[in-house]
């Protein structure tokens, strides 16, 4: 309500609006809601398009011990970006209880593939490489993995991208073109 003295908690929404018999936008929403008094999702799938996007939502919270979350946007059948990511606990469903994450985070037909396997004490890791495993594909063929390096005077290891051939970049210069490109579309346009 206005006053927010009540929650109006829908499970389904079904709206599209076409012109000229032509599908121009749609919402589709099914959400099941946690027990416990709030207005907290359990289960969301939701699907919202304009012509010719669709951006999907997706969370899974109704496994004991598994967690699942996605959002994709999408052109037609092409993913133009989007993640999904899948969190495994040991027990109560906590940050300290991640025994792994998993997903995926693709930006058009690049896809890092991502697994975590927390080690209980860090300490006695001697690598990021053994616990943290990132692959890369492009065009659904292997490009590449990410690798932990220190650098002199670092506190931290750095992401580097080793691709097939053996060359190494760095992830954050990578990413930083990404941007520059992006940008430069964005003047285009």
């Amino acid at each position: 309500t206005p006053f927010g003295d009540e929650y109006y908690s829908p499970t389904v929404i079904e709206a599209t609006l076409d012109i000229n018999n032509v599908k121009q936008a749609s919402l589709s929403a099914e959400v099941t809601y946690k027990n416990d008094g709030t207005d907290d999702a359990s289960f969301a799938d939701v699907s919202y398009f304009v012509n010719p996007y669709t951006l999907d939502v997706d969370l899974d919270d109704t496994k004991a011990s598994v967690s699942t979350f996605a959002q994709y946007l999408r052109k037609g059948d092409d993913v133009l970006i989007g993640w999904d990511l899948t969190a495994t606990y040991n027990g109560v469903k906590i940050e300290s209880n991640i025994t792994k994450l998993e997903g995926n985070f693709q930006l058009g037909s690049v896809i890092f593939n991502i697994v975590i396997t927390p080690p209980a004490d860090l300490s006695t890791v001697e690598s990021y490489d053994d616990f943290i495993i990132i692959t890369i594909s492009v065009d659904g063929k292997a490009a590449g993995k990410v690798v932990w390096e220190v650098e002199a005077g670092a506190d931290e290891p750095v992401p580097y991208v080793q691709f097939n051939d053996g060359s190494k970049q760095a992830l954050a210069d990578i990413f930083e073109s990404l941007g520059e490109s992006l940008e430069d579309l964005e003047d285009i346009l």
